[in-house]
């Protein structure tokens, strides 16, 4: 068995920086809440001052499946043979369906997650005789419930998420306009970006999220800019004069000059309790199903803690055509 090699794939990066928290139905609810100035100076007269608004915010569980149909048969005579034997006559307890589930299926669904669905998800919000992709409205239909839908269709993603807290007015927006290509003039770009951000906000940051091609271009500026005093990798991430640092992450590639950062406290990942993900393996005549259907999300409790610059974000339709088509 040590001798069968599969394909390379990609882990499930993203969720790492998201805290898992046990969920019941199918929204997380959040919220914004503050409070007016409360205190004056002493008088005899009961004057009321100060008042609480609370903002509520809510995300839908991502919905995701897996339906596998496998015919363990074919492989009997193959040079994967000892992993299909005919000992037991149940197909469904043969090793290669263990084998196929631990490490072809298991590794092929966290790769999804992070290439697809965590950054780049929109979730599907119904069917339609007439698929219907409206990056306005955040309407994605497809023809029927029995259509095969892509990886991205389970959830919202972090882009579509941030989408719709802008749509809603309710993310903080720092305009940066398209970053220079210059690498030492890219990171006085972002060292400004960063402090334009509200005091007590910015000092609860700890990473500044961005592409692979952002983080390298970043990383090349400040050792240029920097040489004299860093000369160690993990310096060259960090941010001047804060203790945030700038972190890439796989599932934001293609996501260009969009950059966006949160407090960690900020960012949750619940699970459903009822849908936790176990797999279902049944026989089909002499083919064996393999089942499985969970729920969560990777987002954020505060829309108004979420930083994000101008160049993500939003919708397009140059992006429906080009991913959710």
């Amino acid at each position: 068995m040590k001798d069968i090699k599969t394909q390379l794939f990609a882990p499930s990066e993203t969720e790492a920086f998201f805290t898992p928290v046990p969920a019941e139905g199918d929204y997380h609810k959040g919220g914004f809440t503050t409070i007016d100035e409360v205190t004056q100076a002493f008088g005899i007269p009961f004057v009321a001052k100060g008042g609480v608004t609370f903002e509520p915010w809510e995300t839908k569980l991502g919905e995701y499946k897996v339906d596998q149909l496998m015919t363990p048969d074919k492989f009997r005579n193959s040079w994967l043979g000892f992993l299909a034997t005919i000992k037991e006559a149940d197909r469904s307890k043969w090793p290669i369906i263990q084998w196929y589930i631990q490490n072809l299926l298991i590794p092929k669904i966290d790769e999804e997650q992070e290439e697809e669905q965590s950054y780049w998800g929109w979730q599907k919000t119904g069917v339609n005789a007439a698929p219907t992709v409206d990056g306005a409205t955040f309407v994605r239909q497809f023809a029927t419930e029995s259509t095969v839908t892509p990886a991205n269709a389970a959830v919202d993603g972090i882009h579509t998420i941030i989408a719709k807290m802008r749509a809603a007015g309710r993310a903080t927006v720092n305009n940066s306009g398209a970053w220079s290509t210059d690498p030492v003039t890219f990171v006085g770009e972002i060292e400004e970006w960063v402090q334009a951000v509200e005091p007590k906000l910015r000092r609860k940051m700890d990473f500044l999220f961005m592409e692979e091609v952002l983080k390298n271009r970043y990383i090349d500026g400040r050792r240029e800019a920097y040489n004299k005093y860093y000369a160690q990798e993990s310096d060259l991430l960090v941010i001047d004069k804060t203790s945030i640092k700038v972190q890439s992450l796989h599932s934001m590639v293609g996501a260009g000059d969009h950059v966006w950062m949160t407090p960690a406290m900020n960012r949750v990942r619940p699970i459903s309790k009822d849908k936790p993900g176990i797999f279902d393996v049944q026989k089909a005549d002499r083919s064996v199903k393999i089942l499985n259907d969970w729920k969560k999300v990777n987002t954020f409790d505060v829309p108004e803690f979420v930083v994000t610059n101008d160049q993500g974000g939003v919708i397009t339709a140059g992006l429906i055509t080009e991913r959710y088509s």
